[in-house]
């Protein structure tokens, strides 16, 4: 990051702590950086931005994200759901959304996420989405977070006269779909309206 970077990072928070008459000790400043540096600077000073003209409370860092946690479940469901007609039951997959691995892995593994009854569908979807917001608001494991192994231990096998030369699994990389931005949303609301 850079020093300049870093001093408008800064200087947005002190502006937020001006308007919402809050304090900002060196201890809040560190832990928005903590929570908050992955984001652009230019769309953290947009959010706070708007922030302002929406809210009489000072943001949380999650409300300075721009992100829509309810619309981004759905589309990690719709992709789950996608990614079970792609590849099946039998594959190995990994989403690109660390999240939808943990939130599949919770929810019994990859093959039996692949199974559930389609009678079932409503509710597992629902627990889908209650679970991807409770994790994607918490930290993920390396265990958590890795390769969903579908029901075949090995999907390539190369022989030469019948012997196995070369064994290896391949994993289906599923990309994830672009998070939906608030000013998105509005960008939308505005066109239509």
């Amino acid at each position: 990051m850079s020093k300049e970077t870093k001093l408008r990072f800064a200087a947005t928070i002190e502006q937020l702590g001006v308007i919402y008459q809050t304090e900002i000790t060196d201890l809040l400043l560190r832990a928005y950086w903590q929570a908050l540096q992955d984001v652009p600077i230019d769309d953290l000073e947009r959010e706070a931005a708007s922030h302002i003209t929406l809210s009489k409370f000072f943001p949380k860092p999650c409300e300075l994200r721009g992100e829509d946690a309810e619309a981004d479940s759905v589309r990690a469901w719709d992709s789950a759901i996608a990614a079970i007609h792609q590849h099946g039951m039998y594959r190995h997959v990994d989403f690109e959304d660390a999240v939808v691995n943990a939130v599949i892995r919770y929810l019994g593994g990859w093959p039996e996420f692949c199974c559930f009854d389609p009678s079932d569908e409503q509710w597992r979807r629902k627990e889908f989405i209650a679970t991807y917001r409770a994790l994607s608001r918490t930290g993920l494991s390396k265990e958590q977070a890795g390769v969903l192994t579908g029901i075949s231990e090995s999907n390539f096998v190369k022989r030469d006269n019948g012997t196995i030369v070369e064994e290896g699994i391949i994993v289906r990389k599923i990309h994830a779909p672009k998070p939906i931005r608030h000013k998105e949303i509005l960008n939308v609301e505005h066109k239509v309206g």
